[in-house]
């Protein structure tokens, strides 16, 4: 069994390279009431901003905006 080498924090790691897609939308449904939905990550890319760093997944989001 060989053991892992372990990494030097300072060690220089080239990360790849990477697309992302995020949306979102707005619906005013009268004065001081919006609708509002957006999308994150729509492809689903996996991608590291730092290495070893888990990143977010797709996801959706809706809700209602208020203001008075």
């Amino acid at each position: 069994m060989r053991a892992k080498k372990k990494r030097d924090p300072f060690d220089r790691v080239a990360l790849g390279s990477y697309w992302l897609a995020d949306a979102r939308v707005s619906y005013a449904v009268r004065p001081g009431v919006a609708l509002f939905a957006r999308v994150t990550n729509a492809l689903d890319q996996k991608y590291q901003d730092v290495f070893t760093y888990r990143t977010e997944p797709r996801a959706a989001y809706v809700g209602l905006r208020l203001a008075r």
